[in-house]
Order: C-alpha cells, then structure tokens, then sequence
C-alpha cells in the first residue's frame, strides 16, 4: 500500500521507505523533480474571447493645441442681386450736407426761398438712392423751385 509520494528538488536522488504492520506493506516515495527543459515552440492563437463589459469613464482630459484653420465654408443665401436691391431701398449718409446758415427775413425773398429749397434738394438726395425707376435729382429740383415761388407769391 502506498503511503505517500514526495517532490524532492531536481539532482536529489529518489528514495523509498517501506514498513510492514503486519497486514501489509507500506511504502512512501521521494522522486526527484527533473530540470527545467528548453522552451517549446509557441503555440497557434487561440479564438477569441468575449467582449468584457464596458468600464467607468475616464477624467477629463487637458486641452489639446487649436487646430489649423479651417477651409472657407460655401456662400451664404444672400445673392448679389438681393444685396443690391436691399441696399437700394435704404438712405445714403447725408453727413455731407452743410448746413444752411443764413436769416431769413420777414417776409422771406425769392432767393431766400430758393436757398432752402436747394438745400431741401441736397438734402434729399443724400438721403434717396435714385434707382432706373426713381426720380432724377433734376425732376426733384423742378418740384422745389416751383414750390418756392408758390410759397413767395403767397406770401406778398
């Protein structure tokens, strides 16, 4: 009957001890274990395994550098010709007219009539964008000189 089996470091010699009770014979082994053999080949890659669960996220990270500009980006809705229109319908900068320093006496002159109704025309035409369909700035002159003399002739 075997009693027992012991590892004994590799160059040991093995051992045996018997015993006998009186039944039977009893025996304990000590084999040595052999030195450490060269490495074998590797093996073939195995199949792969499940996908693990998803882990925690991580922190935040740091800033990267700003990236290069980027390419200009295509044209927006407003056409040229919607440009053009819009700005045809709004007023020019009437910064440029002087004003008109004079003293207008009672009752006022033809010329001093005249004198407002020219600035009037600047005026107006600072603040008018003429368009093709619009009026010239002669046919607005034509309506304040003869607004002028109707003024001064109801006057005196």
């Amino acid at each position: 009957m075997v009693d027992g089996v012991t590892t004994l470091p590799p160059g040991y010699a093995a051992t045996v001890q018997t015993s006998f009770d009186g039944y039977a014979v009893h025996f304990s082994f000590g084999i040595p274990q052999g030195y450490e053999g060269p490495s074998g080949s590797t093996g073939n890659t195995g199949p792969q395994g499940e996908q693990g669960i998803q882990g925690q996220q991580g922190n935040q990270g740091s800033d990267g550098n700003t990236g290069p500009q980027g390419v200009q980006g295509p044209p927006g809705e407003v056409s040229l010709a919607q440009l053009n229109e819009a700005i045809s319908a709004t007023a020019r900068n009437p910064s440029a007219v002087q004003p008109l320093a004079m003293v207008v006496s009672d009752p006022p002159t033809q010329a001093e009539v005249q004198q407002i109704a020219n600035k009037v025309d600047e005026l107006l035409a600072a603040l008018q964008r003429l368009t093709e369909q619009g009026a010239s700035s002669a046919a607005i002159r034509r309506r304040s000189t003869s607004a002028a003399k109707r003024i001064t002739q109801g006057r005196r």
